[in-house]
């Protein structure tokens, strides 16, 4: 038998494997595919110069701002100067700032300023008019305005702005901010009717009229009934006819006098100067004699709240304001003096000198002429107070104080001074209430 034997060779299998990098790598030749991103790109900026024109400023000077932002300037005017306009870089302003719009290129702020002006108004009431209706004002200056009343009506007040009327014109004092004129008109009868208690009174001839007198006035239209109180028992009766819108009046009439005479009286200042004093120049003519009789004098009826506590609003009163002669009326508390009696009216003429003394020289019916000297002591809100001596016409002398003496309105002020009279072993107070007389000079 025959015996085969077979030769096997074993075959080694091994596997192949091809690894892959989980990096992104390739079996295709070792490259890689990483994506690289860009840095962002710096912002652009400008530069935003602002300028400013004599009489004011702008800050800052310049200003740099990312292109698609805005920035902001502040305007400050000089004194006495005001913004005029403020412009470019499509902005806008509130106040003193000034925003601009969104910055996408080069541009400039520019600003101009203008002397600060101020607007005055003026108002009037029934019975007339007042021209122009507002004006504006440079800073320092003055404005006037026509004051115009209607036919038979004339001024009762004017006011505003610190002015003065003189004639029509109404001009203030110089302005440094906005203010009202209003003029305010009423009848010749409403204004001019009444009775003046004596102020002051001169007749060059010292025939008919003496120092205790009065003036009433009774107006209907324009016709005029003037009777005068001449002494005692006996009075003068002027009838007449006045002419005129605006105070001093005109008027001319025929008079007759108890007793004495008569004849016919002309007159070109019969004037009002505020709402309770009135100043008359009246020419007489009997026969042959030609006399003039003046009267400066207030209402017989106090103003309203005068036996109250006055409180008075203070108004921003200077010492030069003070000075002048006074017409009004007067009352006293313990009285313990013969002149504290009278209660008539009286003038009292105030005199300041540079060195802040003062002077008050009151002028009673008859004899009583008493004359206050003496000190400021302070000068406060408007209001003085002062102290000094007095002495009288032919009684008391004495010591006096105040602690109130202002300035109410343009051309009134209010006293109220304490004086001792030491001969009679008793003190008063003396309250008065005084309107400036200053239509007219009166000699």
């Amino acid at each position: 038998m025959l015996a085969f034997s077979r030769s096997f060779k074993a075959l080694a299998i091994v596997p192949v494997v091809s690894v892959l990098s989980a990096c992104g790598g390739s079996s295709g030749g070792g490259g890689s595919d990483e994506t690289s991103t860009a840095p962002d790109p710096v912002p652009q900026t400008i530069t935003v110069p602002g300028t400013a024109g004599d009489g004011g400023t702008i800050s800052p000077t310049s200003q740099t701002v990312a292109e698609g932002d805005q920035t902001s300037f502040t305007l400050t005017p000089d004194t006495g100067f005001r913004i005029e306009t403020v412009s470019g870089c499509g902005g806008t302003l509130d106040g003193t700032t000034y925003t601009t719009g969104v910055i996408t290129e080069s541009c400039t702020v520019e600003a101009s300023f203008l002397p600060k002006t101020y607007g005055v108004s003026a108002t009037a009431g029934n019975g007339g008019t007042i021209t122009p209706t507002s004006v504006t004002v440079d800073p320092g200056k003055t404005a006037t305005f026509t004051v115009t009343p209607n036919a038979g009506f004339s001024f009762h007040t004017v006011s505003g702005c610190g002015g003065t009327l003189e004639g029509m014109e109404y001009t203030t004092a110089p302005i440094f901010a906005e203010c009202t004129v209003n003029a305010e008109f009423a009848t010749i009868a409403e204004l001019l009717s009444g009775e003046y208690v004596r102020g002051l009174m001169r007749s060059p001839k010292n025939i008919v009229f003496t120092d205790s007198t009065s003036l009433i006035f009774d107006v209907e239209g324009f016709d005029a009934d003037i009777t005068k109180d001449a002494f005692i028992g006996r009075t003068c009766l002027l009838q007449g006819v006045l002419d005129g819108s605006a105070f001093p009046l005109s008027g001319s009439g025929t008079f007759e006098c108890s007793d004495f005479t008569d004849g016919t009286w002309t007159s070109e200042k019969i004037a009002k100067t505020n709402a309770y004093a009135s100043l008359s120049e009246i020419e007489m003519t009997s026969g042959s004699d030609v006399y003039t009789i003046k009267v400066a004098g207030v209402r017989g009826s106090p103003p309203p709240n005068y036996d109250s506590d006055l409180d008075f609003s203070l108004p921003d009163a200077a010492l030069e304001r003070f000075p002048g002669r006074y017409g009004g009326l007067r009352q006293t508390r313990d009285v313990c003096a013969p002149f504290a009696l009278d209660t008539s009216s009286i003038d009292l003429t105030i005199t300041i000198d540079d060195n802040n003394n003062i002077v008050f020289e009151k002028e009673s019916p008859g004899d009583g002429i008493c004359e206050f000297q003496g000190e400021i002591d302070s000068f406060e809100d408007g209001v003085i107070a002062a102290s000094g001596d007095y002495r009288c016409a032919n009684f008391d002398e004495g010591t006096w104080t105040t602690e109130r003496l202002v300035m109410t309105g343009d051309d009134s002020m209010f006293a109220e001074l304490l004086v001792d009279v030491p001969a009679r072993g008793c003190s008063y107070t003396l309250r008065y209430l005084g309107f400036m007389m200053f239509a007219f000079d009166i000699d």
